[in-house]
């Protein structure tokens, strides 16, 4: 045995590995060979030589030990792996054309802040001239002032507040995302409004429910200092918003919900209930996320986090249908 090879097999964490890089989708087709790597450094070390060898973007790299392995995590080290000295080999899996995630949350948000006013501003070029025969009523301007709000802020709060896990995601993912929000939220109701009052204290709740939403993002950042990806157990602060926590996993998505079905009673229409599913859909998937997160984050997580619950929300219920229903039939226009 070799002098080197005595070396490597009492200090392994020092020896230097070589590793052979393999096509996850034809798994004997070699692309890539690196040398001299050492124990201490991390994957995003080895997407960096990867992407200088193979002349493709870090960020549609990804690695794995096995083909039907999880993607391995950029800040975890060589030695962690526990790859062998000889024959040690990764499985590349080319993620496509990405884009930033900011990038997409920012053109998600811009649109219907210009679409919406175009339905407003000219309502025949888009229902024809019989809509100039109709007086314009005053529940569609406040809901044009309310949509203008909620999307003006979830501007502000994508450059200003979130942070995010993950620095891309796939290109076709904008058309996804995009389409939902400006198809379903960029819709203009010309009828079926109500009485001003009603009007108004419709309004209050849906403006309460982005405000709600607005205090828990702001506490979610409060958790993850700048540069990291350190997670805290998310708890009500001094803010009597953020006692959500307390009922349920996710308020910002509850408070999502909420704020778009009192612009639905608002506007008097049932078409923006559709709004509601994608932000549904998306709090069923990261509350088990969070769930699964939170004992490897502390044995003293509160036991309600597993109980999601919707007594918060059954008043708002009662009194929107109350709203929609049991109000005068004449309207008022301005």
């Amino acid at each position: 045995m070799s002098e080197c090879s005595e070396f490597e097999q009492f200090f392994p964490e020092m020896a230097s590995l070589a590793i052979e890089v393999f096509d996850i989708k034809k798994i004997d087709r070699s692309i890539a060979f690196l040398e001299n790597i050492s124990q201490d450094e991390t994957v995003l070390s080895i997407k960096k030589r990867l992407s200088q060898q193979l002349s493709l973007p870090i960020n549609q790299i990804a690695l794995r030990l096995d083909v039907k392995g999880k993607n391995l995590k950029d800040d975890q080290i060589v030695q962690n792996l526990n790859l062998p000295l000889i024959d040690a080999h990764l499985y590349l899996r080319n993620l496509g054309p990405q884009i930033g995630w900011k990038t997409v949350f920012l053109l998600e948000y811009f649109g219907p802040l210009v679409i919406y006013p175009i339905f407003y501003l000219r309502p025949v070029g888009i229902y024809g001239s019989d809509a100039s025969r109709y007086p314009m009523f005053y529940g569609v301007k406040l809901a044009l002032i309310c949509s203008t709000f909620h999307y003006a802020k979830r501007l502000l709060e994508t450059q200003f507040v979130h942070r995010f896990s993950n620095a891309t995601m796939p290109f076709r993912n904008v058309f996804k995302k995009s389409t939902v929000v400006f198809l379903i939220r960029s819709k203009v109701e010309c009828c079926g409004v109500t009485i001003k009052l009603w009007i108004k204290l419709v309004l209050l709740r849906c403006s309460k429910m982005d405000i709600s939403n607005l205090s828990i993002h702001l506490l979610f950042k409060n958790l993850r200092p700048p540069g990291t990806k350190i997670r805290k157990i998310p708890m009500p602060d001094a803010n009597p918003m953020t006692l959500m926590f307390n009922f349920v996993s996710c308020p910002n998505y509850t408070y999502e919900i909420g704020a778009w079905f009192w612009f639905s009673c608002m506007t008097h229409t049932y078409f923006h209930f559709c709004g509601i599913s994608p932000n549904g859909y998306l709090g069923k998937r990261e509350t088990p996320q969070l769930h699964t997160r939170i004992p490897k984050l502390s044995k003293t997580a509160p036991s309600n986090y597993s109980f999601p619950s919707l007594i918060n929300y059954s008043c708002n219920w009662l009194f929107a249908f109350y709203v929609m229903h049991e109000m005068p039939d004449e309207t008022l226009s301005v």
